[in-house]
């Protein structure tokens, strides 16, 4: 969500969200979700319920996504004369994200943090507090796109790296090798007779 918000803002806007505004029915139910979001999760936590609280975030996060699939910036993107509206489907995204952001915090403290930087998120406004007042951000928000807060993963190249761990693992725990060193003394052929030279198979 963070990472679909951030390149809309910067594609269609610079980076920098206009201050006109064009508000919209269809605004209501996400932003009436993330509203209730604080009192759920509190209630949750007070009973450290924490997999609830934890859901209640995800289930504001789901409906942001579907939000952007029935907005539709990219169409609004396509007039100038919608740009107010596309504006406020992208602050309604930042200002949910950021109140999502504040209650992850606890369970996901350097995510979090790299969140508000990207949406332009002061400290001010990151606040537990915050977290229960819609509207914070600046009209005019700034973001600053950075690099995938959760990078997708290479399975091939995360096996890869698991099982060279593994390997080194495994030659760690072996005992070092000892080797006699070899013998420079020179035997004379009756000794060398005397020897009793034997094949075996090791099973």
């Amino acid at each position: 969500l963070v990472s679909r918000t951030t390149a809309m803002v910067e594609k269609y806007f610079g980076g920098t969200l206009p201050d006109a505004r064009q508000d919209d029915p269809m605004d209501q139910e996400l932003l009436s979700m993330a509203d209730a979001l604080r009192d759920k999760y509190e209630a949750h936590m007070e009973k450290f319920a924490f997999q609830s609280a934890l859901s209640e975030i995800l289930t504001v996060i789901s409906r942001a996504n579907k939000y952007i699939d029935e907005t539709a910036p990219w169409n609004l993107a396509k007039e100038e004369s919608l740009k107010p509206r596309l504006a406020t489907v992208m602050y309604n995204l930042l200002d949910t994200i950021r109140r999502c952001a504040i209650l992850l915090s606890p369970v996901m403290p350097d995510a979090a943090t790299k969140i508000f930087t990207q949406i332009g998120a002061a400290s001010s406004v990151t606040t537990w507090e915050a977290a229960g007042t819609a509207g914070l951000l600046p009209a005019t928000v700034r973001i600053a796109r950075g690099e995938a807060i959760f990078p997708r993963i290479d399975p091939e190249a995360e096996l890869a790296a698991l099982e060279a761990s593994a390997e080194a693992a495994r030659k760690a725990a072996q005992p070092e090798l000892e080797l006699e060193p070899f013998s420079t003394e020179h035997v004379d052929f009756e000794t060398f007779a005397k020897s009793d030279f034997r094949v075996v198979k090791v099973k």
